[in-house]
């Protein structure tokens, strides 16, 4: 039996959860979709909304992250009332997305470990989501924590055809509203349905891009395959969007392959990209999350 579950089905009320990617799976996107979604999204009961922290784990010497109270910026610190963070914690309305375990040295890990052991003994109704790669990291620790398990599948055929429609999309509303930026619009659609038409005719490509970051590199690639044409008719060719924001559509929760080279990637041309999703795969007892229409 198949459990492919959409991230916001699967992850939306997780008190704990330990999800497995590879690299280029969409993990750091994918956290910072979450927060933004938790931030501006009222609770069915009537409540607040959980207040966010999204740390990237990497960046902290000796591998623990500071006090919350830290992680604030200096700017907004003065405006903060007097014993917010703690107000917030013992209410329960404390969500920690904790980004990239696996890039910690492995001597450090137990300082994440005991920061956030300290964190859930002192406050249990703190949320706790965190992401790694695969086989990096002391996994049954987490587990004997109550952290469920999730692995981040492949994108679908469809949701590449979304992505790449949302990667065209994103750099058509960059553009200009003057009749130069129409044009290096119709110029982008057009490179959309070419590469959407390559994709569709080479496995190998089509294989390749069901990696969310793989899959933008198609389109980048693919679009500057074309470029030629957008310098000799518009100077300064057409903008390409830049990475995922808050406000928009975040990848589906999945896990990649790749299926060629990077030679051959070069020279098949690519175009853009913006959801993932594949069919609902089950791995070694764990539930797989599904890319089935995230919608913020």
């Amino acid at each position: 039996m198949t459990a492919g579950i959409r991230a916001d089905q699967a992850l939306g009320n997780r008190e704990r959860a330990l999800v497995r990617g590879v690299a280029g799976s969409g993990k750091s996107t994918l956290l910072r979709w979450l927060g933004f979604r938790a931030a501006r999204t009222p609770s069915e009961t009537g409540e607040p909304a959980p207040v966010p922290f999204v740390l990237e784990l990497a960046r902290f010497e000796g591998g623990r992250p500071p006090s919350l109270h830290e992680l604030i910026a200096p700017v907004l610190r003065p405006e903060m009332p007097e014993g917010w963070i703690r107000r917030m914690l013992t209410a329960g309305r404390v969500l920690l997305l904790l980004d990239g375990l696996d890039e910690i040295p492995p001597r450090e890990r137990v300082h994440v470990e005991e920061w956030v052991e300290e964190h859930l003994e002192a406050h249990p109704g703190t949320r706790c989501i965190v992401t790694t790669r695969p086989s990096i990291v002391a996994e049954q620790w987490w587990a004997d924590r109550d952290f469920q398990q999730y692995d981040l599948l492949p994108m679908s055929r469809h949701s590449i055809d979304e992505y790449v429609h949302g990667w065209h999309e994103a750099a058509r509303v960059d553009q200009p509203g003057t009749a130069s930026g129409d044009e290096i619009r119709k110029e982008l659609t057009h490179c959309e349905r070419q590469l959407l038409i390559t994709l569709s005719n080479r496995s190998a490509l089509r294989g390749m891009s069901a990696n969310p970051l793989l899959c933008g590199l198609l389109c980048a690639l693919h679009l500057e395959s074309g470029e030629h044409y957008l310098r000799d008719h518009h100077p300064g060719g057409p903008r390409q969007p830049g990475r995922h924001t808050a406000g928009q559509p975040a990848p589906r929760i999945t896990s990649a392959r790749l299926g060629a080279s990077p030679g051959r990637t070069a020279r098949s041309s690519a175009q853009p990209c913006g959801r993932r999703a594949r069919d609902p795969v089950r791995r070694g007892g764990r539930r797989s999350l599904g890319d089935h229409g995230l919608v913020t």
